[in-house]
């Protein structure tokens, strides 16, 4: 069975997290249940992420955030996007 990872809130990589248009500050007002489970390593509920593409048009977006941990041990942030359609091709 796999070991749950439960990380602190100094593991959090604001960093990452600031170049997709979520400060560290709105890290910080999750609600204590969103925080936990967050910490615990399963996804918050979807929010709003915005990126810069190589033109530089901002693009926002939706997705889930998890924390996990990479091979060299560092903490990273996973995004999970949600999609409005998907075509039942793709599957």
């Amino acid at each position: 069975m796999k070991e749950i990872k439960v990380f602190s809130e100094s593991d959090i990589p604001y960093d990452v997290l600031e170049k997709f248009g979520i400060p560290k500050d709105a890290v910080e007002d999750f609600p204590e249940n969103v925080m936990r489970r967050f910490l615990s390593g399963k996804s918050t509920p979807v929010m709003p992420v915005y990126y810069t593409t190589e033109r530089g048009e901002r693009i926002r977006s939706f997705s889930r955030l998890v924390l996990t941990t990479t091979e060299n041990g560092e903490t990273d942030i996973l995004f999970i996007p949600r999609w409005k359609t998907s075509e039942l091709e793709d599957y």
